[in-house]
């Protein structure tokens, strides 16, 4: 039994490695952060609704990408996902496990990002997130 219990944690442990390996990997070294969002998000599913947080970031080659989690408040339970800002549309995807696109527009004075998800997991969402920072 005594071998069980620490075997069983590190697979649970390894399980999240991914999730928050991705994200960092995402944003390049020297990347810088531009901007931070957070606001609300809703789902098709009666549980499937939170609070969302987005960071935009400016790497050394002039792209802008962005991470971001959305975190269901009855559970805590989190999804994060990633993508690329051009011009002012976002297009990303969630990372593994969950698999679907995140997709949104910054508004024109840069104060407000509002968007939509899909995935087969969480169904289909909307969100809106204003600057923090």
């Amino acid at each position: 039994m005594k071998r069980i219990v620490p075997a069983v944690l590190l697979i649970i442990g390894l399980g999240f490695a991914p999730l928050s390996y991705g994200v960092t990997k995402h944003i390049p070294e020297g990347s810088r952060l531009i901007s931070v969002y957070y606001g609300r998000f809703s789902g098709e599913m009666t549980l499937v609704n939170g609070i969302i947080h987005i960071e935009l970031y400016q790497t050394p080659e002039g792209k802008k990408l962005f991470t971001g989690v959305l975190e269901q408040e009855d559970t805590g339970d989190s999804v994060l996902f990633r993508g690329e800002l051009k011009g002012n549309t976002l297009k990303g995807t969630f990372d593994a496990p969950v698999h679907g696109t995140f997709s949104g527009q910054l508004s024109d004075s840069a104060r407000q990002l509002s968007g939509t998800f899909e995935s087969l997991e969480l169904r289909d969402g909307t969100w809106k997130a204003r600057k923090e920072h």
